[in-house]
């Protein structure tokens, strides 16, 4: 069983919170759960707010296009997504049982066939418990976990859980309008039509959105200094860490800029603390003369970036995957760094931890990129997260150095000891200058070439050690897709629904985009004859990279409509390919 939710409604209407203890009342009762949020960039937000959850009872990694249950605060004629359900599906909305519905009213007009209309009186139950219609988002909760048959006691434990910080007689009556409602549906609507059960197992998973694996990967890492400053959508970083790391002796700073904050965090780290920060496409931009500096003077830096749609001030509460230019090219010279992307929520987790791993041993500033969708998204997790048995990667000089201590010493790696700065024998100077293998400043062309040379063989050493890129998928297949971020979960779904209609894939997936795993993506293009590469940006950024391979071969399918892509989005350009292969 699989099945797609959307709950709509009036932003200020708690539509974003019944999404939430759906997903969690689900979870706790084994099923597999996928929720997104979707709502306006404003404090006071206007206009609609939606919330999608997809509950399965195998794991899920992104979205379809169809609505099986439509759950709406609003009463019929201002239903947003009335237009968008599928045949079949069920619609649950704020209904005056008195009133009878004309075959000529237009929000019928707009429904596909075969649609079962749920209506309750949502704002009727609110106003008759609690005098006040703002509990009406909890009647609605309460009819739909009758038509998916989750147990009501779970629903009101989660409940109980959620709002506990309320008090006794807030959650009491949130109880007795879901209690309300789903009487009501038990007595209004017992025929099939009004069903979608899904199977519950009873043992039960973790939910974690994207941001809340990489506070908990950063926590794993034995991270002690965040510094940040505020910024849409990567704050709730930020606040998980202000209330974790002082459990564990971190601190968290909160700066007047991002300026400020990778400041801290190089400060920091030249001392020899793990340290990171986190921010969004603006406030990047602002961090990049740091970075340049991370390079240069190889001091670790762990960044993470939680993409939203740009350019400016863009669209702050939207999806895209259109940083990759400023994270690999974002600064002046030539600047080393790594970049890390994680698929999934807990690639979230481990990918942090790598972070602070590859910024220790590499000495170079490591980019981690999210998105808004992988950000916020909230899932089921089906696996352990296990901390990391080491915790400290830094290079560090052996006592026979001492007499003639060379921080920056060009070695066949790359990757000079790095002491803590005032470890006696080990004095050093360190600036943003070019520099000697002692540090001093020197400025002749041979030592510059020799520095740089020896700053960038690290990615070399870097590209040997951590490539983790797999092919996935028929190793016949004719048609290769190369993803990555977020919307690698809607190709892996696409890929299962290809095979079912008897075209083969194989899937490129990696989390390291740089330095690139040029070998393996060699590998994809001279074994298919094309390859799709999906994106949420407008220029392809990642298929521009792709210099090395034949351009021919590359299929671009490009989307910023700040939504997600879905399986769907990616099965529709899968079919497109394989329609031009056989009339070649």
């Amino acid at each position: 069983m699989d099945i797609t939710i959307k709950f709509s409604g009036t932003a200020g209407q708690g539509i974003q919170t019944i999404g939430d203890v759906l997903t969690n009342t689900a979870a706790s009762t084994g099923i597999h759960v996928l929720n997104f949020r979707s709502y306006g960039a404003e404090i006071r937000a206007r206009g609609n707010s939606d919330a999608t959850v997809r509950l399965s009872n195998t794991p899920v990694s992104s979205f379809t296009d169809d609505i099986d249950v439509l759950v709406s605060t609003q009463r019929n004629a201002s239903i947003v997504w009335a237009s968008a359900v599928k045949q079949d599906s069920i619609i649950i909305f704020d209904n005056d049982p008195k009133q009878v519905f004309d075959e000529k009213d237009s929000f019928l007009a707009k429904l596909p066939p075969g649609v079962t209309l749920c209506g309750v009186p949502l704002t009727l139950f609110s106003q008759e418990i609690t005098g006040a219609s703002k509990g009406k988002n909890i009647a609605a909760l309460g009819a739909l976990i009758y038509v998916l048959d989750i147990p009501l006691e779970s629903c009101e434990a989660e409940i109980a859980r959620f709002w506990k910080r309320k008090g006794d007689l807030f959650v009491k009556n949130n109880c007795a309008i879901l209690r309300k409602a789903y009487e009501y549906c038990q007595t209004e609507y017992l025929t099939e039509s009004y069903r979608k059960k899904i199977k519950v197992t009873g043992k039960g998973f973790p939910v974690l959105s994207g941001n809340q694996a990489v506070a908990k990967g950063a926590l794993a890492a034995k991270c002690s200094i965040y510094a940040g400053y505020p910024i849409t959508p990567a704050t709730p970083i930020f606040e998980m860490l202000a209330k974790e790391l002082p459990a564990q002796k971190g601190k968290v700073i909160q700066t007047e800029d991002e300026i400020s904050a990778i400041s801290v965090v190089l400060g920091a780290s030249f001392t020899g603390a793990r340290s990171m920060t986190a921010t969004s496409g603006p406030g990047f931009s602002l961090m990049i003369e740091q970075i340049g500096l991370s390079s240069m003077a190889e001091v670790p830096c762990v960044i993470v970036c939680v993409q939203r749609g740009g350019p400016s001030t863009g669209l702050p509460t939207k999806t895209e995957q259109s940083d990759l230019n400023i994270a690999l090219y974002g600064g002046h010279g030539d600047t080393t760094r790594i970049i890390l992307a994680p698929t999934n929520v807990s690639e979230c987790y481990s990918c942090a931890i790598k972070a602070f791993d590859y910024a220790q041993r590499y000495q170079m500033p490591v980019i981690l990129l999210s998105d808004f969708f992988l950000a916020n998204r909230r899932e089921t997790i089906h696996e352990t997260f296990k901390k990391p048995k080491k915790t400290d990667t830094l290079v560090k000089p052996k006592s026979s150095t001492q007499k003639s201590f060379k921080r920056f010493k060009n070695t066949k790696n790359g990757i000079s000891p790095m002491p803590i700065p005032g470890t006696e024998g080990f004095y050093y100077t360190t600036t943003g200058l070019e520099h000697n293998e002692s540090g001093t400043p020197v400025y002749d062309p041979e030592n510059h070439l020799a520095q740089t040379d020896k700053r960038f063989r690290k990615l070399k050493t870097a590209l040997q050690e951590i490539n983790d890129a797999e092919i996935i998928g028929d190793p016949k297949a004719k048609i290769g897709i190369v993803s990555w971020g977020s919307t690698t979960g809607a190709v892996l779904e696409a890929m299962s629904l290809a095979q079912s209609k008897g075209i083969s894939i194989k899937v490129l997936k990696t989390t390291v985009l740089w330095p690139l795993p040029e070998n393996s993506i060699k590998e994809l293009f001279s074994s298919v004859e094309k390859v799709l590469i999906p994106e949420m940006n407008y220029q392809g950024q990642l298929a521009s990279l792709l210099t090395f391979v034949e351009a021919d071969k590359i299929i671009r399918f490009n989307v910023i409509s700040g939504i997600p892509l879905t399986s769907i989005d990616i099965m529709q350009q899968i079919e497109k390919v394989n329609d031009v292969l056989r009339k070649e």
